[in-house]
């Protein structure tokens, strides 16, 4: 079971060279009998630009978002490009069975589920994530 007044989560923000600000997105996590369940709102993200791992029974949630803003006016054009990248962790009980987590991706909204089991996959690996329209 996930102990929430541990305060579990690691948020790092990653400003790169001050390109763009902050980029911090709301990452909600509820636990049932059956899985776990995270989600995380990432508007402007690209499914390609998201990467999600566990290792050791902790849940990584990597995210790049780019921006590309051109400015035309009568004095020429202007662009601007920014990068910004956030980490987000989750610690799973360990219950969890990483093997058989999946993910979805949809108009901006990521939906990772992490079954839990009596006898438990391997604890590490990639998620792969699946992208809807």
């Amino acid at each position: 079971m996930i102990d929430l007044n541990l305060n579990p989560f690691r948020m790092e923000p990653i400003d790169l060279g001050g390109s763009g600000g902050t980029f911090l997105p709301n990452v909600d996590v509820r636990e049932t009998d059956e899985a776990v369940f995270i989600q995380a709102d990432l508007p402007g993200v690209s499914a390609k630009d998201i990467d999600l791992e566990v290792l050791g029974g902790v849940l990584s949630l990597r995210a790049e978002k780019r921006q590309t803003r051109d400015d035309r006016g009568r004095a020429g054009t202007a662009s601007d490009r920014s990068w910004n990248t956030f980490e987000r962790s989750v610690p799973l009980p360990q219950s969890a069975d990483a093997a058989r987590a999946t993910a979805r991706f949809e108009n901006g909204d990521l939906t990772v589920t992490v079954p839990k089991s009596v006898a438990p996959g391997a604890g590490r690996g990639k998620i792969a994530i699946r992208v809807t329209a």
